[in-house]
């Protein structure tokens, strides 16, 4: 069965999201949007203007056509640019355990 263009949005913006390292909250609160709002397009339970699905792309950093492209489905967009993907990943984990190693690494040696 193919998928609409809605639930390749979703999929979209789910991706894009988080290879960005944005939460939900995150994105609603960068497009100035109520908590939820990201949520309720995520579930499928609401769908966003033109005008906010261009503000959630320059947000992501895509553009709004990417938002929509069943290419850039995340098994797509692995496969298409496997190693910046592996790049980016290990980057943001790297920053995210950048600090708790720190902390750890201070505690032990009591600051």
């Amino acid at each position: 069965m193919e998928k609409t263009l809605r639930q390749i949005f979703i999929e979209n913006l789910r991706f894009y999201r988080q290879k960005k390292g944005l939460s939900q909250l995150e994105l609603a609160v960068e497009i100035e949007k109520s908590p939820n709002y990201i949520n309720g397009i995520e579930n499928n339970s609401t769908f966003p203007s033109v005008e906010t699905i261009e503000q959630i792309a320059k947000v992501l950093d895509v553009s709004a056509k990417q938002l929509f492209d069943e290419q850039g489905c995340p098994e797509n967009a692995i496969q298409f640019d496997k190693n910046k993907f592996v790049d980016d990943v290990t980057n943001q984990l790297y920053t995210r355990l950048k600090t708790d190693i720190r902390r750890a690494m201070e505690d032990v040696l009591g600051k």
